[in-house]
């Protein structure tokens, strides 16, 4: 079974494996973060949480790391979705306010962005880094980017 985490405005709470059931877990021993101003989170062992002002913080093990974002020539505008997991090498931000998919790496270093008229609006993205491959959900239909 795996550990599964969700997100309340009270903070994050963590269900752990107890037998064949969960059991409820607060994620964090003393403060958790406000999450009244976020877009979105990604898990990949660590938890970002993306605000909507384009800061993210990251937090591993309940503590909160040192996390920046640098290399970008344009904040970010607006973000509405984060995705990573422990399968990929970077973050896929879809930032809205600018029509593009930035790419960082998992330390907060810009590596690429990707820029189309589908992304702003877009509800939506997942990413497969094996097959080099960004999807968009956007205006009911999916897009796809090949990642170089």
């Amino acid at each position: 079974m795996k550990i599964k985490y969700f997100s309340l405005t009270g903070g994050i709470l963590k269900f752990v494996p107890s037998g064949s059931e969960y059991e409820e877990n607060k994620y964090f021993s003393g403060d958790s973060p406000d999450l009244g101003a976020s877009a979105a989170m990604a898990i990949d062992g660590s938890i970002y949480i993306l605000y909507k002002s384009g800061d993210i913080e990251k937090y591993t093990k309940a503590k909160k790391e040192t996390f920046s974002v640098s290399g970008l020539e344009k904040p970010l505008s607006s973000p509405t979705k984060i995705f990573t997991n422990e399968d990929v090498d970077n973050i896929y931000i879809l930032d809205d306010g600018n029509g593009r998919i930035v790419i960082l790496d998992k330390t907060g270093k810009f590596v690429k962005a990707y820029s189309a008229g589908v992304i702003k609006g877009a509800k939506d993205i997942d990413v497969d880094e094996k097959n080099k491959k960004i999807f968009i959900l956007s205006s009911g239909k999916v897009y796809q980017i090949d990642l170089k």
